[in-house]
């Protein structure tokens, strides 16, 4: 919250997402070679990455570089940028989607929702926003969560909900059917090593 901003506004952002991109590549790469089971790396993108024109490109590129394939990533591109990109014609995510990539809408519910940008969506999973798992516990936050855990299921979508943080939340939204759940409940951060650590099955969280 503090970070990211200062970032944009001194002009940082692609530069940093740029960087952030290569080394998540080149590391999702390495421990595919070791043979870790890691699933898919996620990279968030900003919305100044986005604009750029040889942006999908440079992803291509880097994957190239690294031998990595597409399906292994995960672009995470927030609920407003996805909207704007539709609304004003950015064919960017639509281009990174049908070279392979998978997408992700993070931040889902946290804005204005637009639910018929879902039908046209190229995208391969929902991120619920942690301000509505923070509600679940009351009766019409559960509602909301559920409805919107409904609604990707009905759509072929993966469901993610962010930042769980309590056993009660997580007993929730497995009896909801939500398909992933991520938050301070299993792990805070970690760095790579420990990572590696996790994947040698020689560190606990």
């Amino acid at each position: 919250n503090v970070f990211i901003p200062i970032a944009e506004k001194r002009g940082h952002m692609v530069e940093l997402g740029l960087f952030i991109l290569e080394e998540s590549i080149r590391t999702a790469s390495e421990w595919r070679n070791k043979g870790y089971d890691f699933g898919t790396i996620s990279i968030n993108i900003s919305p100044k990455e986005l604009t750029k024109g040889d942006y999908v490109e440079t992803v291509l590129g880097l994957c190239e570089k690294y031998d990595l394939p597409k399906s292994l990533l995960k672009l995470e591109i927030t609920e407003g940028v996805y909207l704007e990109s539709m609304r004003h014609g950015l064919a960017t995510v639509k281009q990174l989607a049908e070279a392979g990539f998978n997408i992700s809408v993070d931040d889902f519910g946290a804005g204005y929702s637009n639910l018929a940008f879902l039908s046209k969506a190229k995208i391969d999973t929902l991120k619920i926003d942690k301000s509505l798992i923070d509600a679940i516990h009351d009766e019409t936050g559960r509602i909301v969560v559920n409805t919107i855990v409904d609604l990707g299921q009905n759509l072929n979508y993966k469901v993610l909900a962010e930042g769980v943080e309590t056993e009660e939340q997580v007993h929730i939204l497995s009896e909801m059917g939500c398909h992933l759940i991520q938050g301070y409940y299993f792990s805070k951060p970690r760095s790579r090593d420990e990572m590696e650590a996790v994947f040698q099955n020689d560190y606990q969280f």
